[in-house]
């Protein structure tokens, strides 16, 4: 989620609210160490709609996934 914008726990349908992993609001660094501290070993994110080309974004959501250390 882009900044900005409430929370929400339900489908968001709002357009332009998301954005590239690690580009918004949400701390993954903190969500994927819980995660493997919980035992997971494989993760996987979704790419939804963002303003960007999709691969320009897959690409952007990928470098920071790929550089994130734990």
């Amino acid at each position: 989620m882009k900044p900005g914008y409430p929370p929400t726990t339900g489908e968001d349908s709002r357009s332009g609210a998301f954005t590239e992993v690690g580009q918004g609001v949400i701390d993954w660094k903190r969500i994927f160490k819980a995660a493997r501290a919980g035992g997971m070993k494989h993760f996987y994110v979704e790419q939804d709609e963002c303003d960007r080309d999709s691969l320009e974004s897959a690409k952007i959501s990928y470098t920071y996934l790929h550089n994130l250390t734990l």
